[in-house]
């Protein structure tokens, strides 16, 4: 039902430390372990729901929490695996221009995404880091007024 849903994007607040002996422009070849987390919000969308006409879903804002392994190269590049996970329970569901009717159900996502990134010096101890991804994820739609379903879909990220 649910099978053409957008992904929400997560606004994650990354912590990266450098070693002591390390500063920005000068990180060593090496691998590393990441954690993030954050907020995740999902679109107001509509579907298709039995006895309801033209119905639009509103979700709440939830939690995101992402983790990764990945390999720094000598060139400021890095290269990741990036796992994710995302949950939005259903704020309402509203038919037409009725009322917005309070409903249990969510939408939960697990991604898995291969990263390339590139990082931008800004000081000795500062870099800001841009990126691409692709990979896919693993949707899942249940509730009282959604049927329950699930997809596995192909999803990317900038």
């Amino acid at each position: 039902m649910l099978k053409n849903i957008l992904l929400a994007s997560a606004m994650a607040l990354s912590v990266y430390t450098l070693t002591t002996n390390a500063q920005a422009g000068h990180r060593p070849q090496e691998w590393y372990l990441g954690i993030e987390a954050g907020v995740t919000w999902e679109d107001k969308t509509t579907a298709q729901l039995p006895k309801l006409p033209d119905p639009s879903i509103k979700f709440d804002s939830d939690l995101a929490v992402l983790g990764e392994v990945g390999y720094r190269l000598d060139s400021d590049w890095r290269v990741e695996l990036e796992l994710g996970y995302r949950n939005n329970d259903v704020d309402c569901v509203q038919s037409g221009k009725g009322p917005c009717s309070k409903v249990w159900g969510g939408i939960s996502q697990f991604t898995q995404m291969v990263n390339v990134i590139h990082d931008f010096d800004l000081d000795e101890k500062t870099a800001l880091s841009v990126g691409i991804g692709l990979g896919g994820a693993a949707v899942s739609a249940n509730g009282a007024q959604l049927t329950d379903d699930s997809d596995y879909v192909f999803a990317g990220q900038a």
